[in-house]
Formats: structure tokens, sequence, C-alpha cells
């Protein structure tokens, strides 16, 4: 794919406790991009590797994808990434003002390792009115309680939640020195890596896109629909209204869920799986 301006990668590793590193090298293999780095006679044992894709800019680097590798098997490889998981979401939240109302559409898609294929579609989207938080990382939460409650989570399922926003806060939700939101701590097992959705250089940047898509247009939807006050003076199908707020999640303001299903007469709005 051709770029406007050069990529460049590179890797970072977190090591073990008390792992001597006063002199290391790193050894790529050109074939399988396995990385590793290598202190004295071998290979060591490293607790978490982050591969960054970017490219260089007058204020700083643009990150364009940053993923947490697997350090079993760590590669410069974003696709090879995603198959440490059972499952992957990309998770992408869109906010206007509608008729006075702030109004954010998080919309998600699923994906899963199907070798030699990655393979994704669209879940459903979230609607939110008047939040006090930033809208992004409820949507994040939003989606990974969903997926605990729902039948697709098994016990010990590796996840891996793709976003597009709060990258310097990544880190330490990840580690969980930083809640999600509130008290919402990231679960066991689930990993949130970064992907923009102005670029489509990975599979995660084309899943964050997918879902970036989703989400604006079915905010566009809302913000065509009529308001309330016009409903009720109006003989239209209740389909377009579902997307109504339907119940409050902690403090953060009036929560709808909805699921955007396309049909050749439209979208109808149907209840996402709780």
């Amino acid at each position: 794919m051709t770029h406007t301006k050069p990529r460049r990668q590179s890797v970072g590793f977190v090591l073990a406790n008390d792992t001597p590193a006063n002199s290391f090298s790193i050894n790529l293999d050109p074939w399988t991009g396995k990385v590793q780095m290598i202190v004295g006679d071998g290979a060591i044992r490293t607790e978490r590797v982050v591969i960054e894709h970017y490219y260089e800019r007058a204020k700083g680097p643009k990150v364009v994808a940053r993923v947490v590798a697997d350090p079993q098997d760590p590669r410069m490889d974003f696709t090879h990434a995603l198959s440490a998981y059972n499952l992957f979401f990309a998770v992408d939240t869109n906010t206007k003002i509608v008729r006075g109302t702030p109004v954010s559409v998080t919309a998600v898609i699923c994906g899963a390792s199907a070798p030699p294929e990655i393979r994704y579609k669209p879940l459903g989207c979230f609607e939110f009115r008047e939040v006090s938080c930033p809208p992004e990382r409820l949507g994040w939460a939003k989606a990974i309680q969903t997926h605990l409650n729902s039948s697709a989570y098994e016990d010990g399922q590796r996840c891996c939640v793709i976003v597009d926003a709060h990258l310097g806060a990544l880190e330490g939700i990840n580690a969980r020195r930083e809640p999600v939101i509130d008290d919402f701590l990231l679960p066991p097992n689930f990993t949130l890596d970064y992907a923009t959705a102005d670029a489509a250089d990975t599979i995660q940047n084309r899943m964050l896109r997918l879902a970036d898509t989703h989400s604006a247009n079915l905010l566009k939807l809302i913000e065509e629909q009529p308001s309330e006050e016009q409903i009720e003076q109006s003989d239209v199908d209740d389909r377009h209204v579902r997307a109504k707020s339907a119940r409050r999640l902690k403090r953060h303001g009036r929560v709808g869920v909805v699921v955007a299903i396309r049909h050749q007469d439209g979208v109808r709005f149907e209840p996402y799986e709780q």
C-alpha cells in the first residue's frame, strides 16, 4: 500500500523483574518477523512486547497502530498479533449535538482468527446521551461489559479491544493501574490496543475504520430522525425510534442499546444482546 508519508516500526520490551540487561542486542528474523531481545548467551524472558507503527511529522511521531504482542512469540506483524486472542473487537465512538443534546454512538466490530484468514463483522452500536465522562471510554466499558455478560464469553477467553482514543492512558489501563472508567478495571485476559481510523495500513486500522463508518452512519440517522414531539404528532413507524435511551449506566447519563441491521428497505433497530 502506498502512503503519503514513510512508515516506520519500533519495538519495546518490558523485561521480567530482576533481569540483568547492562548490554543487549535485538534479533529480527526477516522471514518470520519474529523479534527477540538477546542478553549474553540467549534470549531473555519478557513480560510485555509493544509493537508500534508510525510516521514522522513536525510536531512529533504520529502513531498509526500500537499493539501488545504475544511475549512468547513476538513478531513485527500486526495480523499475527491478533492470533493470540480468541476474539478481538474494534470500538469507535462519534459524538454530535442533536437538537441541543450531546449524543454519542459507539460501534463494535467483532473479529476472530480463522487461519489463514482474519474474519470480522459489525456487532452493534450503543447510543449514549448527555454523558458526564469521556464517551469513548464509556463505550469501551459498555462493549466489554456486554461481552462479559453474553453467551459468547467463556472463562479464560483472551480478548483484544482495539480503540482509537486516549493513547497515553492505554499502558496504565492494560497494567490495571488505571480504570477504564470509574472503578471498572480492565478484566483479566483483556488487552487494549490502539489504531487510528484515519489510515488503512493494518487490519486493526481497517476494523477501526469500519467501526467509525457504522458509528457515523447511525449517528446521522439519529440526527435525521424526527424529534419525540414530532413523533407524537405523526404516524412514523416505531422502528425508527427504537434508538431512544432506555436506561442508565452508573452516573454517566442516559444509555440506549441498539444494533443497526441493514435491510433492503432501509435500517431497522433491534436490541443488542444483553
